[in-house]
């Protein structure tokens, strides 16, 4: 049994030398779905804890880890870790790093569920060392554990999803270059960034992020090939509030600094000549999302907005045909509303599994300057062009289907994305098999 075992690693010296034995306690089995006698599955829970944790008061360096405790804070405050259901299974909202659900299906927990282990584990190996391993594991240990989830320092971990949402909105997002500096050129680039978050309480987390890219461009015009590189710089910090019921707020500031060089070969001249300028640009961005339950169907609609300025000095390039061309400086206001929802319902149960129905849908309105007057200077004649900017309004969306069952995940969907430069369509198929490894 479970103590010959224990005893085995003992006495062949798996606590010697300061090493620890975690003796993991379980989940209350009797609140897993469709169990047929919920009170008995907690009296074996129970039996099964305690036998652990007196185990552990009467042997050196076996520390037992309170899942138990835990996980029953993660059933009763279901919000306070992310979750938006912890009763039924759900494989469509129970994978991913933004999972909602705590079951995959009757015995399995998903991605979150699993996130939240590792949490506590991570918990018992930093913070809770010290009282994990001087406190009798009992009653002490237990209020320890729920003041120090109380006090935000495990979710502050567990949710690292939501921190990385926050981290790396910034870098991951797309910087850009408008077509108003006479390049003829748009470029995209996504930074490598890196930060870090603090949880300030249970319900609120700031983080700071810094980025920088160094990508290079290449267009063609008549007659011409023009190309360069960007060095960019990235910046931001964010504020994420957890409101309860599903819904949560998220404010952010950034910041960016642009060294721009372009460089333009004639084909009729065959002259090449290179000219750069820097472009700064400071953005608010703030986004409301929330979680919906309709009979048994999830429903996240969110909205948000983006209102930014973007200053770009002005420059000099030489040409083969007119000479030196001054190029003035220009800024631009940004603003953008979005808004959108994503659904998931359960249609039929088939067999072991379920058949889910998924859609999603999401506008961007672009309210921005929609042009600018550019000061341009040949020789010794100034003039005033007024450049038309792209829109960047779009419509995007999807609807799909997917089975899960048994550790078996299938899906089909269609997706379009339609904005200023066309219509985009997509169709695609997934297919995961969870299957134990022994």
């Amino acid at each position: 049994d479970a103590q010959v075992e224990f005893d085995r690693l003992e006495r062949a010296g798996a606590t010697a030398n300061g090493r620890r034995v975690f003796l993991m306690l379980s989940p209350d089995y009797g609140r897993y779905p469709n169990v047929s006698d919920p009170p008995t599955r907690r009296t074996y829970t129970l039996d099964w804890a305690n036998f652990l944790t007196d185990y552990g008061n009467a042997h050196v360096n076996f520390v037992p880890v309170d899942l138990f405790t835990f996980f029953e804070r993660v059933f009763n405050e279901p919000s306070r870790f992310g979750l938006t259901n912890v009763t039924t299974p759900d494989p469509a909202n129970a994978v991913g790093d933004h999972a909602t659900a705590l079951f995959y299906d009757d015995i399995h927990f998903g991605d979150k569920g699993h996130a939240l282990i590792a949490a506590l584990v991570e918990h018992y190996l930093s913070e809770a060392w010290d009282w994990a391993n001087t406190l009798t594991h009992g009653p002490d240990t237990v209020a320890q554990l729920n003041r120090d989830i109380d006090d935000g320092l495990i979710t502050a971990f567990a949710r690292a999803d939501e921190r990385g949402e926050a981290l790396f909105a910034f870098g991951s997002a797309k910087a850009e270059t408008p077509d108003v500096v006479g390049l003829g050129l748009r470029q995209e680039a996504g930074a490598r960034t890196f930060g870090v978050g603090w949880r300030l309480s249970p319900t609120l987390g700031v983080a700071v992020v810094q980025g920088r890219d160094t990508p290079a461009f290449r267009g063609e015009t008549a007659g011409a090939v023009e190309g360069g590189r960007s060095d960019l710089h990235l910046g931001g910090v964010a504020l994420v509030q957890d409101l309860g019921s599903g819904w949560g707020f998220d404010a952010a500031l950034s910041w960016s600094r642009e060294e721009l060089e372009r460089r333009r070969f004639d084909a009729f001249t065959a002259s090449a000549v290179r000219g750069g300028t820097e472009i700064d640009g400071t953005h608010v961005r703030a986004r409301l999302s929330g979680a919906l339950e309709l009979g048994g169907a999830w429903l996240r609609p969110w909205a948000g907005i983006t209102v930014g300025r973007r200053s770009v000095d002005g420059y000099a390039m030489a040409d083969p045909y007119v000479g030196i061309v001054r190029f003035g400086a220009v800024t631009l206001d940004e603003r953008m509303l979005a808004a959108g929802a994503d659904l998931a319902a359960p249609l039929v149960e088939l067999g072991p599994g379920d058949l889910w129905l998924h859609g999603s849908v999401r506008f961007e309105k672009d309210f921005g300057d929609d042009s600018v007057v550019l000061r341009i200077t040949q020789g010794r004649f100034p003039r005033r062009e007024r450049v038309s900017l792209p829109d960047r309004s779009s419509v995007q969306g999807g609807l799909g289907l997917r089975y899960a069952a048994d550790g078996l995940s299938t899906g089909v969907g269609y997706a379009f994305a339609a904005d200023a430069g066309g219509r985009d369509h997509r169709i695609g198929f997934d297919l995961t098999w969870r299957f134990p490894v022994r």
